[in-house]
């Protein structure tokens, strides 16, 4: 399924806010949105934020906070969707040159009109995010987590993406591989998602996305402020799948940022003696769980809020 990251400013004026509607021959036409468009490759989020609001409505945006992370899935299509607090430039109009319409909508009535679906999930959530005393994407504590599926992706109900629900700082590192990646490929990805969050960012790995972190810190050492790495698979044993170039031999240096190993006595993908010699040469703390599978969804660990635990005193140490 193609998959897309999407950016769109929530932008206030009193209690009205800025909403524009798609091009009779834009796909899903005539349908409202928030303005904003596709992030292209290597673009920060911001700057493909400005560019799209330059290009639809002609008029420079001051990007704030992030507000709100969305995954919406259609059925040809799964898109990635982060919303900004934003405020045009003083003395500005915005002006529909890449939109049928623009309307100023007011708060408590954005349901009443046909917006698209990905938007229409979260509508009530952006009005109270984006007005006064909102809390945007660092309420709760964590700050900006990075999510790090395997290989193969984590499912609709596995613990990194049922994390995601009402966590608008987390965001999965969407690859565009996931069944044969090629290891430069995937730390490319993970280095430009780090850069564009900065040394605030906070990891959570899991499988193959622990032995990801550990190349990823060999190869582009930046400071961040630590990663939680759940059933590291080992990518020199015989049970690593096929396909995969490059992820093997493991990395067995010190890891420059604090860090968490979480490992499991039957772990399929790693034995456990090998999930120690891995938390040893990281410099990692060791959490074992005991007999739990490689705690995913096969294994039982749906929500996993002994993870979000872990994650969170991950978080003090830093």
């Amino acid at each position: 399924m193609r998959r897309i990251r999407v950016v769109a400013a929530v932008v206030r004026r009193g209690d009205a806010i800025l909403i524009t509607r798609r091009l009779d021959r834009a796909e899903r036409a005539g349908q409202w949105e928030f303005p904003g468009g596709k992030v292209e490759r290597g673009e920060a989020e911001a700057e493909a934020l400005r560019r799209e609001i330059q290009e639809e409505l002609g008029c420079p945006l001051e990007v704030g906070r992030l507000l709100l992370r969305h995954r919406h899935r259609y059925p040809e299509l799964e898109v990635e969707l982060a919303f900004y607090a934003g405020t045009l430039a003083p003395g500005t109009e915005p002006a529909p040159l890449g939109v049928a319409e623009i309307a100023w909508a007011r708060v408590g009535t954005l349901a009443e009109r046909d917006f698209l679906e990905a938007d229409r999930a979260v509508l009530g959530e952006l009005e109270r995010a984006s007005g006064p005393g909102g809390e945007g994407a660092e309420a709760g504590g964590l700050g900006p987590v990075l999510l790090l599926p395997g290989l193969f992706d984590s499912g609709p109900g596995h613990w990194q993406t049922l994390w995601m629900q009402g966590r608008p700082g987390l965001r999965r590192v969407e690859q565009d591989d996931w069944e044969a990646p090629r290891l430069g490929d995937w730390v490319a990805r993970l280095d430009e998602a780090v850069r564009e969050v900065g040394s605030q960012a906070l990891l959570a790995a899991h499988s193959a996305g622990c032995g990801l972190v550990a190349h990823w810190a060999r190869a582009h050492p930046r400071p961040i402020r630590g990663a939680l790495l759940v059933a590291p698979s080992d990518a020199e044993a015989p049970s690593y799948p096929k396909g995969p170039t490059g992820f093997a031999p493991m990395p067995l240096l010190r890891l420059p940022f604090p860090s968490t190993v979480v490992a499991s006595g039957d772990d399929p993908y790693v034995s456990l003696a090998r999930a120690r010699e891995f938390a040893a040469a990281w410099g990692s703390r060791l959490v074992e769980l005991g007999a739990a599978g490689h705690v995913n969804t096969a294994s039982g660990h749906g929500p996993w809020p002994e993870g979000l635990v872990l994650l969170g005193e991950l978080a003090t140490r830093t």
